[in-house]
């Protein structure tokens, strides 16, 4: 005699006695016959007796039980069904529900089953099964045991008592959900005390995403996050607990417990704690926003994206922005709804001029005017790492009522900063020094300051009496003199050329017909994939194809579906073509041009040295700034420079 048990409590996979389709189900071989086995089945609520003929039978029902409570629940796991059975029994069925496990979870169907789930549950709760959601409270319980959803997604539906248990088990279940969102769902702090329980009893959860914006979590709830944020520092990366309702009285302790949380989380990344910060007291708002300011200016900070969206803080903005031209974290960063004023646009501003990190800002409704507005974009103009700035369409829609035409001048440059950043790719950091026009600067004024040192040198030599002794280098200073200046106006040249967007209208053309080309030879392929589909449509169901109209059905149906792919997606991507090989090109041609600039630079310092030293020191050998010894850069090998960049800008840009 064996006795065969199945599950000592599904209650303890479903945690809600309300959800329970059985409590318990044992299958017991009562008795072996020499023509019959008996197995009773024991329920809570029932029994059921079988009569099995031989052993295989037996094996067919584990089967079956096995595979059902699979199809139910597809995150149990039967195990070893069958206990004190003979040994070359319990085998049998140990391999069989093994390899059904493996079998189902490969496959579970789609949704993972969820459906399956549903139905069995909305059967035992009396409801009557539909495809679409009648119940979601028991929707919700289906997910707790689903392997394939991974994000859960709630907003502006306020959440009842037993569908909050039911979030609650899910959440001290699941091993799949990744990202929860159940903003303005009318959930309350002792909600948020029992979440953060949950989560933090369970270890073998990866939610990595909690948006609890809008929900009434107060002090308590707030909290209770802190502490979970603090001791599980390696699995929450983004926290959204905007507009949660902090009081005055807890605020500047509860926000500062918060963020020092997250500082010592070292995984969030991304933080928005918007519409909290209402509160009368000056000195508490500004102990939040320094902390704030030392957390983001931390040399490991892991936060990347800050919100402090609709918070109303006025000048206190300013103490956010201030921090910026020394961030090195932050990319993203909302700062709309604060009512900052121009003062806010100008400390934005200069931001910009210096922060490398940020690509994206968003700042409406903060009352800036068209003089704000101007003010930010003309910091855009040297800003060239910022990719995204929505239009701030309010402010721009205010300030356009008083000045039209700065407005429409500041919407302009925004646009076109914007675009020009977007569409410029990663230079070497050369080229782009060249881009921005500070290596000509910076090489004018190196050249510069060394003619005016050997010019010095030349006068006082040349006033003296030993002039005729040294007549030759001072004749040589002077030729290098004029040969750096010649070089110094040719540099702003050579930065016109570099920037000028690469034309070449044979090689446009040529582009255009290896496109149209391989447009062609697509469309050819295309054909041959419609006649092979419709050709194993033939040779699979002959009977279905070859009735009136089923063909042509088929040929439209087809060809609809081609025409989106083709015009929609193959026709961006060669047009995408065409775009990167002149980007690339105009990345040549700046690297090109920083390359001869250096050339002319380096030429003619070596040429200023070699004449300073001649005149400094008259009898020794003089070796050039930057040469080895023994080698001497002559003006021949200037002229002959000048002479190859002549050549090379008639041949490449067309230049005379």
């Amino acid at each position: 005699m064996g006795t065969l048990v199945f599950s000592e409590g599904i209650i303890a996979f479903l945690g809600t006695k309300k959800i329970l389709l059985v409590m318990s189900i044992q299958l017991q071989v009562k008795s072996k016959y020499d023509d019959y086995i008996l197995v009773v089945i024991e329920t809570d609520a029932a029994s059921y007796a079988f009569r099995f003929m031989c052993f295989d039978d037996l094996e067919q029902v584990v089967i079956h039980v096995t595979m059902s409570l699979k199809k139910v629940f597809p995150d149990s796991s039967p195990g070893t069904l069958l206990k004190n059975s003979p040994p070359n029994l319990y085998e049998r069925i140990r391999q069989v529900t093994d390899s059904l496990e493996e079998m189902l979870q490969s496959s579970p169907g789609p949704c993972g089953g969820f459906s399956e789930t549903y139905a069995a549950l909305c059967d035992y709760n009396g409801f009557a099964f539909r495809e679409e959601i009648q119940d979601v409270a028991l929707s919700v319980a289906a997910l707790s045991f689903n392997l394939w959803f991974t994000k859960l997604s709630c907003k502006d539906f306020r959440l009842n008592q037993e569908i909050s248990e039911q979030l609650l088990y899910m959440l001290s279940k699941s091993v799949t959900l990744e990202e929860l969102v159940l903003e303005n769902s009318g959930l309350k702090a002792d909600f948020a005390q029992r979440m953060a329980q949950a989560l933090s009893n369970h270890p073998d959860s990866v939610l990595h995403t909690i948006n609890l914006a809008g929900n009434q979590l107060e002090d308590r709830g707030i909290v209770a996050f802190s502490r979970h944020v603090e001791k599980n520092p390696k699995g929450l990366q983004s926290l959204s607990l905007a507009r949660t309702m902090l009081s005055a009285k807890g605020f500047d302790p509860d926000m500062v417990t918060l963020v020092l949380s997250i500082g010592r989380s070292k995984s969030i990344r991304h933080v928005s704690l918007g519409k909290n910060f209402n509160i009368k007291s000056k000195e508490g708002l500004l102990d939040v926003l320094h902390r704030i300011v030392q957390l983001i200016q931390e040399d490991d900070c892991p936060l990347q994206s800050l919100s402090v969206a609709e918070s109303r803080l006025k000048l206190g903005t300013n103490v956010l922005l201030s921090a910026l031209g020394s961030n090195t974290s932050l990319v993203t960063l909302d700062i709309s709804g604060n009512a900052m004023g121009d003062t806010g646009a100008k400390m934005l501003a200069k931001a910009l001029q210096i922060n490398t990190k940020l690509r994206t800002v968003v700042w409406d409704r903060n009352n800036t005017t068209a003089h704000g507005l101007l003010e930010v974009a003309q910091a855009l103009e040297r800003n060239y790492t910022l990719k995204s700035m929505p239009l701030p369409m309010s402010d721009v829609a205010q300030a356009y009522r008083s000045s039209p035409e700065r407005t429409e001048e500041a919407v302009h440059k925004l646009q076109s900063c914007l675009t020009r950043n977007q569409l410029r790719r990663t230079l070497p950091t050369q080229t782009f020094r060249l881009q921005q026009g500070i290596l000509t600067t910076s090489s004018e004024q190196m050249v510069n300051e060394i003619c005016l040192s050997v010019q010095k040198h030349v006068d006082i030599l040349s006033a003296s009496c030993s002039a005729r002794e040294v007549e030759a280098d001072i004749l040589c200073a002077e030729e290098a003199i004029r040969n750096a200046n010649l070089s110094i106006s040719i540099l702003p040249l050579l930065y016109e050329v570099g920037n000028t967007p690469y034309q070449n209208g044979k090689l446009q053309h040529k582009l255009e017909c290896l496109t149209e080309e391989a447009s062609q030879t697509c469309g050819r392929e295309i054909q041959a994939i419609m006649q092979a589909v419709l050709d194993t449509a033939h040779s699979l169901c002959p009977a279905v194809v070859q009735k009136s109209g089923v063909r042509d059905q088929l040929v439209n149906a087809m060809s609809e579906r081609i025409y989106l792919q083709d015009h929609l997606n193959l026709s961006t991507v060669l047009d995408q073509m065409v775009t990167d090989v002149f980007s690339k090109l105009n990345e040549i041609k700046l690297s090109v041009t920083a390359a001869v600039a250096d050339c002319i630079v380096d030429a003619v310092l070596g040429d200023l040295t070699v004449a300073q030293c001649k005149l400094c020191h008259p009898m020794e050998p003089c070796v050039p700034l930057g040469a080895k010894a023994g080698v001497v850069t002559s003006s021949e090998q200037l002229v002959a420079k000048f002479c190859f960049l002549g050549f090379w800008l008639q041949l490449v840009f067309g230049f005379g």
